[in-house]
């Protein structure tokens, strides 16, 4: 995956991968917001989406970027939990 020190930088490198600037998945980006945010609560540890947070899932969710096409690794942007432990692994940085 390329460092993108700059914002053109990732710009350019979201363009390679059908995301664009001023592209808009509200109603998406509000889905997987929800869904996490009933998944938190449920585990026990409540989050709420912050601002910049959801700013840039508006912008970026559904996107599916490859970053290594020899092993097949992608990065997507869904902020949904994918293992079981999200929530408590991660309290700490929420304090």
């Amino acid at each position: 995956m390329p460092r993108l020190e700059v914002p053109a930088d990732a710009d350019a490198w979201f363009g390679e991968h059908d995301g664009f600037s001023g592209r808009s998945v509200a109603e998406r980006a509000s889905a997987f917001a929800a869904e996490a945010v009933e998944e938190s609560r449920k585990s026990g540890f409540p989050l709420e989406p912050v601002a910049v947070a959801t700013a840039f899932l508006t912008e970026h969710a559904g996107l599916r970027v490859r970053h290594d096409v020899r092993r097949d690794d992608c990065v997507d942007f869904t902020p949904v939990p994918v293992w079981g432990d999200l929530f408590e692994d991660t309290a700490d940085f929420y304090v």
